[in-house]
């Protein structure tokens, strides 16, 4: 099984992922596509790093911002 590195949403989208989005104070997780998000990211002129995107989003559960993104099993 060969390892792959997923240090962008580039590449969560080449290899299949999902995105999956967990807030760092509540808990609340969501998953996006991770080629949709690419592309909102792509129109608002923003970084793709995961590091960055972590930071940007905003929980809709309780407003905190900063999240935890890791890969989820892309279901559509």
């Amino acid at each position: 099984m060969a390892r792959y590195s997923l240090e962008s949403i580039n590449e969560y989208a080449r290899r299949g992922y999902a995105v999956r989005v967990t807030c760092q104070s509540c808990g609340h997780a969501v998953d996006w596509n991770a080629v949709s998000l690419m592309r909102e990211l792509h129109r608002l002129r923003a970084s793709m790093q995961i590091d960055k995107v972590g930071a940007r989003m905003r929980c809709s559960g309780c407003g905190h911002r900063g999240a935890t993104i890791t890969p989820a099993a892309a279901d559509w």
